[in-house]
Formats: C-alpha cells, sequence, structure tokens
C-alpha cells in the first residue's frame, strides 16, 4: 500500500446529460510511466482534472501517496506537477523570466531551481531568446518545465508530444526517460500510441468515459507479439494435436476455424506437417503481429484478439 502514488476509485463524472467517466478505478505506483490511452472524448483529460483538483469529484474517490481525506489530498498536490493545457506563459519573456515569474507565485524560496528546471527541460541556452519566438518543441518543453519546477515526486502530462515534429518527440521522449530515471512517476496521456509505447511501463485503456483494461508493459507486449495463425477445418483436434504431441501450450481457440499461437512460430513447417500427418486440412498458416493501435482499435471494438 506505501507505494501507491494514485489511487481513482469509482469515479463517475457528467457533464450535462454526457457521461464523461463511467465507474473508473485506477492505480499508479511508485516509479510507473502509466499511458493512459483513448480517443477523443474518451475521458483522458477529465481524469487528469479531477486528479489535479481543477474539477471536483461528483462521485467516487481518489487517493494521493496513500492520503484519502481532501485537506491531506490538498497538501499532497504539492508534491505533484501537471501540464494539462498550454500555460499561460508571457510571450516577451524568456524561458528563465516566465519561469521565475511562476517561482515567486508558487512561493518556492530557493532561485537555483529555476536554471535547474531549465537544464532538465534542455532550455538552458535559449538565455534572451523570447517565448513568442519559441517552436513548437521548446514551448512544449517549458511547460513541463513548469510541471516539474516544484520538484515534483508525481508528474501528470496530458498529450505532451501533440503537434510536434519527429525531432521534437524524440526530444520529449528523451526528456520524460531521465525526469523518470531520476525517480518521478508519469501519468500520461498521448495520441501517438506508437511514441507512448516508448515509454510506458504499465497502461490503462479508456473509451467513452469507460476503463476497458489496465496491463503492464510486459504483458501488453505479450498480448501483440508475434503470433502464428493456423486456419484449419477442425480447430478441436487441432488444439489437441498441438497440446498433446507437440508440446505447445501458448495458444488459444480464435473462433472460425483459427488458432494463434504465441510460441514457437519459428516451427510452422514442423507444425504444418503433423496436421497433414493426422488428416487435417490447414488452410493456411501465417505471421502475424498486433501494433498498439490496432490492439486498442480491437479493444473498443470487442474483437481483441489478445
Amino acid at each position: 500500500m506505501s507505494n501507491r502514488i494514485l489511487t481513482v476509485e469509482n469515479i463517475t463524472q457528467r457533464y450535462g446529460q454526457t457521461l464523461a467517466l463511467d465507474d473508473v478505478s485506477i492505480c499508479l505506483r511508485q516509479g510507473q510511466i502509466y499511458g493512459l490511452v483513448g480517443n477523443n472524448g474518451a475521458g483522458k483529460t477529465t481524469l487528469m482534472r479531477l486528479i489535479t483538483g481543477q474539477t471536483p469529484i461528483q462521485k467516487g474517490e481518489i487517493g494521493l501517496f496513500g492520503c484519502r481525506t481532501a485537506r491531506e489530498i490538498r497538501a499532497m498536490r504539492r508534491r505533484t506537477g501537471a501540464l494539462i493545457e498550454a500555460p499561460g506563459f508571457f510571450d516577451d519573456m524568456t524561458a528563465e523570466q516566465n519561469l521565475e515569474y511562476f517561482r515567486l507565485q508558487f512561493g518556492i524560496k530557493e532561485k537555483k531551481v529555476v536554471r535547474d528546471t531549465l537544464e532538465k527541460a534542455g532550455l538552458s541556452d535559449t538565455r534572451g531568446k523570447r517565448y513568442k519566438n519559441f517552436s513548437l518543441g521548446m514551448k512544449q518543453r517549458l511547460g513541463i518545465g513548469l510541471a516539474l519546477l516544484n520538484t515534483p515526486e508525481f508528474l501528470i502530462l496530458d498529450e505532451p508530444i501533440n503537434g510536434l515534429d519527429p525531432a521534437g518527440i524524440v526530444e520529449i521522449r528523451n526528456m520524460l526517460l531521465e525526469i523518470h530515471r531520476s525517480g518521478a512517476t508519469i501519468l500520461i496521456t498521448s495520441h501517438i500510441l506508437s511514441e507512448l509505447s516508448n515509454v510506458a511501463t504499465h497502461y490503462g485503456f479508456l473509451s467513452r468515459g469507460r476503463l476497458l483494461e489496465q496491463v503492464s508493459a510486459g504483458e501488453l507486449s505479450d498480448k501483440c507479439s508475434t503470433y502464428l495463425d493456423i486456419a484449419v477445418d477442425d480447430v478441436r483436434k487441432m488444439a489437441e494435436l498441438m497440446k498433446e504431441k507437440l508440446h505447445l501450450s501458448r495458444f488459444e481457440v480464435a473462433g472460425d476455424g483459427h488458432i494463434y499461437l504465441y510460441e514457437r512460430m519459428e516451427e510452422a513447417s514442423a507444425i504444418n506437417r503433423e496436421a497433414v500427418l493426422e488428416g487435417l486440412k490447414l488452410r493456411s498458416i501465417e505471421n502475424h503481429s498486433i501494433g498498439l493501435e490496432d490492439y486498442y482499435m480491437n479493444l473498443i471494438g470487442g474483437a481483441c484478439h489478445a
């Protein structure tokens, strides 16, 4: 229990007649990078607003660092940093001047924290460059820098790579991995699911306000890994052959005459030969793989292969 950074229990949230979140429960533990996956309108930003206290909770509970009461949670939010919307930076100020302004607003005593944060954000060399002349990637890094200003143990980021070019995405990715190595726990959303897979250690899949699944990166890798699709006339007999004679265990009968095999895919010819010897008719035997985007689309469509 002590290493739980965030608990969300049975949160339900409505905006008028729209059900934004429907009985959502998640748990983040210390050291995780939790990727919250969902299309537009899935409820990701609503959930983040509730966690950060920007929106009052209608039904359910949230816990931070093991604390439950409203007073305790307000105190624990000082240990968090968040970037949910574009911050109100001043166009004619430099990165350092903007962070200095917010340092004073936050009541942070150490002036050195501004220089340290600029270094973490990769903005130490911007010098006299004004915010209005920043590239989108620089603006995103400064926004994350603002979220880091109080040296948070828990960082919450909503779409931090949205709109960036490939080089900007790599910069943000490396920045996040460095922040994580320093000991921070991170909750992040992204529309670029292939990029999310480069950083996330755990995932939660949201659709229409409902949490469909929570998995670790390892579990997801197993589900999205390459598999052998065996199309056969008698799946029951083929499954028995695979188990009893070929000593295979990591497979599933997928319906419509298909079996998905997740081990020893290189032995396709041997599997085919044994099937023929047993009088089974194989229509096809092919290698397939599932990407994160495909996995999510299958999940929300109710037809996931895994």
